[in-house]
């Protein structure tokens, strides 16, 4: 499972270096399409939303359930994925949905 944002166009945009920080990039902002997505069972469940956020993620989580009944998710550390309104929401299907969550920085 795992979630993206898909730009319209391209964006050129340039980047900075301070002596002591990190890179600060600068760019343009072009309009997206975000999904989520799983496979499983040999199909695609894919979910189109306007945020990537736990809201989302939450619809996306109720939908294939209601789908496939029990549903098991291996995915990462995203931040919409580890919200309390999330864990709250995964504790009230009493066991019908588990999430794994692969390690930080899993390539």
């Amino acid at each position: 499972m795992d979630e993206v944002a898909v730009s319209e166009g391209s964006a050129a945009g340039y980047g900075w270096h301070p002596k002591e920080g990190c890179t600060v990039g600068v760019g343009f902002k072009t309009k997206s399409a975000k999904f989520f997505g799983a496979l499983g069972e040999g199909k695609i469940h894919m979910m189109s939303v306007d945020k990537l956020d736990s809201d989302s993620f939450i619809a996306f989580l109720k939908e294939a359930l209601e789908i496939y009944g029990m549903v098991i998710i291996v995915l990462d550390n995203a931040s919409c994925h580890r919200s309390a309104k999330v864990r709250d929401f995964i504790e009230s299907t009493h066991g019908s949905i588990r999430l794994f969550f692969l390690p930080s920085y899993t390539p």
